[in-house]
């Protein structure tokens, strides 16, 4: 028997795109209700024993991102105990001699776990905490290709897709808000910049970019909707899919 030294908590969500289309289950880790930034890691540094300046542990951190972001800028790939980063170019090129074109080629960088990473990541256990439904913590439940009809996960480039769930309308006139598709092995992102065609609680139709490259898709809805009569968050939540979505040719 493995002997695990941490435990990750999670319970069940639902998603359309279990076997021979039925709804399966996927994992959800319990996390905290906030996702921690440097401010909270620099506490934590703090709490462990560290006797630096809490602001000179910060701009270090600053210094230090700063500093990945330059060398990526030069194109040059960077290693450190967690992960590689990888400059990378997305998009198709019909000749040789084609030029860069920003609207169908797309700079980004690809994430790789080092080793260290790896190691700790076997050392985790997972408990069950609650293996039923459970709506605390929001997701998109289906997702509904609408030139196709299909709930399989496939979309359709140029065309809409309606998302259905709780709570997932988009917040306007906020320029962190928005219809996002983050590629699910280079981590890009690509925003609908098209107006939403419909924005409710419960259901968001919107326009898949044309130019989005085949692959595969998380879909995410970024906002600061609470449901709360005119009650909005200080930051936006994250609300994703549950299953892969696929963009092909």
């Amino acid at each position: 028997m493995t002997n695990f030294i941490h435990y990750w908590k999670m319970h069940f969500r639902p998603t359309p795109f279990g076997k021979e289309g039925k709804t399966g289950y996927i994992a959800q880790v319990l996390s905290g209700k906030n996702t921690l930034r440097n401010d909270d890691i620099v506490r934590g540094i703090l709490s462990d024993g560290c006797e630096i300046k809490a602001e000179t542990i910060s701009d270090i951190i600053a210094r230090y991102e700063q500093r990945i972001r330059h060398e990526l800028t030069l194109g040059n790939r960077v290693l450190t105990e967690n992960c590689q980063f990888t400059p990378s170019i997305q998009g198709l090129w019909d000749t040789t001699t084609e030029p860069f074109d920003p609207q169908t080629h797309t700079c980004s960088v690809a994430l790789r776990l080092t080793p260290l990473m790896r190691r700790m990541l076997r050392q985790i256990g997972v408990e069950i905490v609650d293996n039923r439904y459970r709506t605390d913590s929001l997701s998109i439940t289906r997702i509904t290709d609408a030139a196709t009809g299909r709930t399989d996960g496939f979309i359709t480039r140029g065309d809409d897709v309606v998302l259905e769930g709780e709570k997932l309308k988009v917040t306007t006139d906020d320029a962190d808000a928005g219809v996002f598709f983050r590629n699910t092995s280079t981590q890009a992102e690509y925003r609908v910049s098209r107006r939403l065609t419909r924005n409710m609680p419960s259901e968001v139709v919107a326009r898949v970019p044309a130019d989005l490259p085949p692959g595969s898709y998380t879909a995410i809805i970024r906002t600061r909707y609470t449901g709360s009569g005119g009650v909005t968050l200080n930051e936006c939540r994250e609300i994703c899919s549950l299953g892969n979505l696929r963009a092909e040719e």
